[in-house]
């Protein structure tokens, strides 16, 4: 797959990635090593403002929080695709999404944990097919920056 067939197929799914956040403390979004791009925690953000603030079963529904969980899987091809512009490659054959892990912002009594995080593996196995399919954890949390509902990180393969 190239860049242009990323293109197309996002377009297809009619997904339109926002630009990669940058860091907003002592951290880096990606770190690319030994052929792993480890892309930090990504948290869902629209018209510039997070998304659905608050604990899932409590302030934020199951589904505004996989909502948050997919667009958070977006942010993190933005970032895989801004890490790639910047390798100079145009092929993304390579890549393999290895893993992904998912926390919840949850009230106690909240187990829907999976659910909410299988908005972000659905739109990485949407977006890249089998390459998309990962092993994952979706852990339920007390709290988030900016009381968001979600936040997802990945470690993708390249090369």
């Amino acid at each position: 797959m190239n860049r242009a067939e990323l293109d197309a197929r996002l377009a297809e799914l009619g997904i339109e990635l926002q630009p990669p956040k940058a860091a907003i403390a002592n951290y880096v979004p990606t770190v690319l090593a030994g052929g792993f791009l480890h892309i930090s925690g990504q948290v869902a953000f629209k018209d510039g403002k997070p998304f659905a603030l608050g604990q899932v079963g409590k302030e934020v529904s199951i589904e505004q929080a996989r909502e948050a969980a997919r667009m958070s899987g977006m942010a993190i091809l933005s970032q895989l695709r801004s890490q790639l512009r910047s390798q100079l490659t145009d092929d993304l054959s390579v890549i393999r999404v290895c893993s992904v892990t998912g926390y919840v912002h949850a009230a106690t009594e909240f187990t829907e944990h999976p659910e909410v995080i299988n908005g972000a593996s659905e739109v990485l196995v949407e977006v890249l097919g089998d390459k998309g399919r990962h092993s994952r954890a979706a852990v339920g949390v007390s709290s988030l920056p900016f009381r968001c509902p979600v936040e997802v990180s990945a470690v993708i393969q390249l090369g």
